[in-house]
């Protein structure tokens, strides 16, 4: 299968201001789709559709998308594992996933597989709107420098990470959680500020995925030396410098 993503960073380009957003949504539910389709079309986007999971990898491999919307319970080829594969071979579009899988841990399999948002059905598509529209803006972002704090190095064009030049391999979700610290170097972000930046959604979600994240996080980049803090009762914390343990904070 890698060999279908051959010519994957050329299908993944930075839209110019004014250039219509592109749009996949994969939804076996004929209903649902014509709704969620028609709302994306009235925000001015262009969408194209697919009802089961091999049909939409095969056009994710050959058309350029901004935004892929994910239903997980999809035929032929589970959404979950579309999502895996996708993530595996390399593509790092925004992925919002639709599910009626209302379980708080296939909501964490989700985000942890590599979607940026998840939203539970039945849903308002007006909420719906916002929320995929918020996700179309941060692949809008103008250009930033890559970050650099001691051995540690985090390019934001091109989503890697390093540490000593060796590169670290980041789910998504550990990702944008670095971004953030990283962006806010000896400063402690709260539980609250970092899910509102992630856009994390539900509150009895946000603490158990920050928590997993986290732990994940600092054994990845344990290179770079003790530099993640949680400072009990606030929130998280990167360090410039990795220093012993101090207390009030783990």
């Amino acid at each position: 299968m890698t060999a279908h993503f051959n010519s994957l960073a050329s299908l993944q380009t930075v839209r110019s201001p004014g250039i219509q957003p592109r749009i996949l949504v994969v939804e076996d539910d004929s209903v649902l789709a014509d709704g969620i389709c028609a709302v994306l079309r009235s925000a001015g986007h262009a969408v194209h559709w697919s009802g089961d999971g091999p049909h939409a990898y095969a056009q994710l491999g050959t058309e350029p998308y901004d935004l892929l919307v994910l239903d997980l319970g999809i035929p032929r080829m589970d959404g979950l594992e579309l999502l895996r594969r996708i993530r595996r071979e390399g593509m790092t579009l925004p992925v919002f996933v639709v599910s009626a899988r209302i379980e708080i841990d296939e909501r964490i399999r989700g985000l942890e597989a590599g979607a940026n948002d998840y939203l539970i059905k039945p849903f308002d598509l007006k909420e719906f709107l916002a929320r995929s529209s918020a996700l179309l803006r941060g692949m809008s972002r103008p250009r930033q420098d890559a970050l650099k704090i001691g051995p540690l190095e985090l390019d934001p064009q091109t989503q890697k990470v390093s540490v000593d030049g060796v590169p670290v391999d980041l789910t998504p979700r550990e990702y944008d959680i670095l971004e953030v610290l990283m962006t806010h170097p000896d400063s402690v972000v709260s539980r609250d500020a970092m899910a509102q930046t992630l856009s994390l959604g539900h509150e009895d979600l946000t603490d158990n995925m920050l928590a997993v994240n986290v732990s994940r996080l600092r054994k990845k980049i344990a290179a770079a030396g003790d530099c993640i803090r949680t400072v009990r009762g606030f929130g998280y914390l990167l360090r410039s410098n990795a220093s012993p343990r101090t207390p009030g904070m783990i």
